[in-house]
């Protein structure tokens, strides 16, 4: 369980790293490459592939977050799963406060899904 965790853990800090819109120190070193126009078209065509990896490890990701939180609400009874749902919309809503007011780290991203609201 552990093991699972860590790596939906990790799966999950690349994946939103792929969609924050930031592009990285990799233009600015390829940059001081003098790459030929033959090396930056492939170049190009390496990265458009690893961001299309990562949009499916994404989406493995939110398959995975559903299955759990569906097998955690399983577990829960209709007065824990109504607080649960509760928490975690209260938790969001804290986040998106932060980020609004410039006190999250982690500001830029804007993949948060809300949909577990609607269960």
């Amino acid at each position: 369980m552990k093991r699972t965790l860590l790596i939906g853990l990790l799966l999950t800090s690349v994946s939103a790293f792929a969609f924050m819109g930031h592009p990285g120190p990799t233009p600015m070193i390829l940059d001081e490459l003098d790459l030929t126009p033959a090396q930056a078209k492939e170049i190009k065509a390496i990265q458009k592939a690893s961001r299309n990896e990562h949009i499916k490890i994404s989406d493995q990701m939110d398959d995975l977050r559903d299955a759990t939180r569906q097998k955690m609400l399983s577990v829960l009874t209709d007065e824990q799963k109504t607080k649960f749902k509760a928490l975690r919309k209260e938790m969001r809503n804290e986040m998106r406060d932060k980020r609004r007011n410039g006190d999250c780290d982690r500001g830029t991203m804007t993949r948060m899904k809300p949909q577990y609201d609607k269960r």
